[in-house]
């Protein structure tokens, strides 16, 4: 075998045969030939038949710097790749790195490849699935990336070597899908070729299971490029469709096509007999998973998830199962949670073991260690859980040794191993807390104020006072003072030969000095630009504009139902909006960007009055002709949510913030700082 590769080196070297589509056609021959005779488990021989690769990528550069084994790769196939950065951006780069996007059922993810270095070349392997669709590759370093990326697309073929249902598809997703265009840094849409290889995908395939995900994805494209066309061809696809049975992918056509032409009442009544006829549709699923996300307890939220699934398995729908089976995983995750925040740790480890990601293992762990901590609860588990974060980082890291993983990978080791430092110094055991926060700080995390803070605390628990002290002070001029920073700080002043008199002058100069540093702060985060108006209407049909609302102060928090960190938040805006009552300031919290709007107003409803929120909710609405997006949303340009925005008497927008602050108190302080500042 050695030597038939050594003369398929001497015979595809031949300068008549080395031009880049016989090279592809002969290489495809080596590699065809040797999984045949399934020599590829030998080393050596995997070695050889990559040091051919990478001695043709290696002279080609000039005219293509990816080679794809097999040429023709179908689902299921050994994807075998050589890359050569020789000429590009990334030619000077000691360490280059490889993203791929997999689409399987329509559905992209992204996976990190591991480049083996054979001379100047890189090579990688990447398995697919019966179900891949398209491979896309990326190449870079940090910020650098070779500029190729989008040429970069291969799509997977049948046994006729034409490409399988939805190939077409997935190209058009990586034009116009923000999610997908991220990954090639494609900044405006490209609807038109979008749009020509949907129609080549539509007329191909319109009978099978990517029927609706095509079809609505056709028809979004067309009214990007031409409205009147694309509304005069849906009503005529929606006439034919009458003619037919009213199967379930019928009532999902109508309700999707309806909803594109932003006919919602047609829309909804595609919809309540998708629902009678069908009422374990997929289409449902999302619905009900939301809902379980309101379970009070772990085993509330186990029956809902067992029912869930025995009435999707029951249903005989395929594509019903292959939800199951992509949920499963994260079912083990909230189940993890849940029972773990019910002090129930037999089952909060019996979930935790199912999960197949060190990565994720560890953040589930981190999460209840902390939830423990931050209560003051069960702190010898507590310890115990945060330790096992550790570990599962630690394994991940030797899993997935990539410089994006790693960045990831750090940053959560730099979580947990602050979260179990504090549970070691509230277990009272300082001196091995004082090891970890030293080993933190030493890390890179003297920027962070927190753990300067716990620093500080366990130095002045092992009575090294002259390192606390200005740790301390620090802590109490940033602002971070609380009951246990005070007596540590008072304890250490007074044991470096401090004065009762001196301490009390130096506590209040700090004091001072925090009180100037916060209000310059929220000065400088102050903005002055106009708000736009706006009308919403509420659960009962009112009708709310801004301009009705001048004299006085508004605070806007927009959030959605699927949105955790804007209920997290919701405990500390009730406390604000008592603190308020009766007084000249306004709040408007703003359900948008909702993907599921099926009965929202009423789960939206429930959900108030479970929790005994008295909130006054306005509902965002979709977009003209483009319901994936949102109104009010689309106008303020919002990026995320939770997004809360605090308008003045006059109407102008002074504050705009993201993200949920960790606490109530937190909450609570903010919005009150900054609603004082503008009243």
């Amino acid at each position: 075998m050695i030597r038939t590769l050594t003369l398929l080196v001497c015979l595809l070297s031949s300068s008549e045969l080395f031009s880049q589509n016989i090279f592809g056609q002969k290489l495809d021959s080596v590699f065809s030939m040797m999984h045949t005779q399934n020599q590829l488990k030998s080393y050596k021989l995997r070695t050889l038949f990559f040091a051919l690769l990478c001695f043709f990528g290696t002279l080609q550069v000039a005219g293509q710097t990816l080679t794809v084994s097999p040429e023709h790769p179908k689902p299921g196939d050994l994807i075998e790749i050589v890359y050569s950065p020789k000429g590009g951006a990334l030619e000077k780069q000691e360490r280059i790195f490889c993203s791929a996007i997999l689409f399987d059922r329509l559905l992209p993810s992204q996976v990190q490849l591991k480049l083996d270095r054979q001379g100047e070349a890189y090579t990688a392997s990447i398995p697919t699935s019966k179900e891949t669709q398209l491979v896309a590759f990326k190449f870079f370093n940090g910020q650098v990336s070779d500029g190729k990326s989008s040429s970069y697309q291969y799509v997977l073929y049948d046994e006729k070597k034409q490409p399988v249902v939805g190939a077409r598809y997935a190209q058009a997703s990586l034009l116009t899908e923000v999610r997908d265009m991220r990954f090639y840094g494609l900044k405006v849409p490209d609807y038109q070729r979008a749009f020509e290889l949907l129609r080549q995908e539509k007329r191909g395939s319109i009978e099978n299971r990517f029927q609706v995900s095509i079809v609505k994805a056709y028809y979004t494209c067309l009214l990007k490029i031409d409205g009147p066309v694309a509304e005069k061809q849906l009503l005529q696809y929606l006439a034919s469709l009458d003619q037919q049975n009213k199967t379930e992918k019928f009532y999902i056509l109508n309700f999707w096509l309806y909803r594109i032409l932003n006919r919602q009442e047609l829309s909804q009544r595609s919809l309540a007999g998708l629902k009678l006829d069908f009422p374990n549709s997929a289409m449902f699923f999302t619905e009900r998973y939301s809902a379980i996300e309101s379970a009070k307890s772990g085993n509330e939220m186990e029956r809902m998830l067992r029912k869930l699934t025995d009435d999707y398995n029951d249903a005989g729908n395929e594509e019903c199962k292959l939800i199951l089976a992509d949920f499963a995983m994260l079912f083990n995750r909230k189940l993890s949670v849940a029972f773990g925040k019910d002090y129930n740790f037999e089952k909060f480890y019996s979930y935790l073991k199912k999960d197949t990601s060190p990565l994720y293992r560890s953040i589930t762990a981190n999460e209840i260690a902390g939830y423990l901590s931050s209560r003051n609860v069960c702190l010898p588990e507590a310890e115990k859980i945060s330790l096992l974060s550790i570990k599962y980082l630690d394994s991940a890291i030797n899993v997935v040794p990539l410089e994006e993983n790693l960045e990831i990978l750090k940053l959560n080791k730099f979580k947990s191993s602050a979260c179990y430092g504090k549970v070691l110094y509230q277990n009272k055991k300082y001196t091995q807390a004082l090891a970890v926060f030293e080993d933190l700080i030493a890390k890179g995390g003297e920027k962070d104020i927190e753990l300067k803070t716990w620093y500080a605390l366990a130095l002045a628990k092992n009575k090294q006072f002259a390192k606390a002290l200005p740790f301390l002070e620090e802590a109490i001029s940033g602002g971070a003072a609380n009951q246990d920073i005070s007596e540590a700080f008072r304890e250490s002043f007074m044991a470096l030969g401090g004065t009762v008199q001196n301490y009390e002058v130096r506590l209040a100069t700090l004091y001072d000095k925090a009180g100037k540093r916060e209000t310059s702060e929220l000065h400088s985060r102050m903005i002055n630009e106009p708000m736009p108006d706006f009308m919403l209407t509420d659960a009962n049909g009112k009708k709310v504009s801004l301009g009705n609302l001048k004299g006085k102060t508004v605070v806007m928090d927009f959030w959605a139902m699927w949105c955790f960190p804007c209920k997290q938040s919701f405990p500390g805006m009730q406390k604000l909006v008592d603190k308020y009552a009766g007084q000249d300031v306004v709040f408007l919290f703003v359900n948008t960007a909702e993907k599921n709007r099926n009965g929202l107003t009423a789960r939206v409803s429930g959900y108030m009055k479970e929790n005994k929120y008295s909130f006054n909710v306005l509902f965002d609405q979709p977009k003209t002709n483009s319901p994936e997006a949102f109104e009010l949303f689309s106008l303020l340009k919002l990026q995320s949510l939770p997004t809360k925005i605090v308008v003045d008497k006059n109407g102008r927008m002074r504050f705009k913030s993201t993200g949920y602050l960790g606490s109530d108190e937190a909450v609570v302080k903010e919005l009150s700082d900054q609603i004082e500042l503008v009243r």
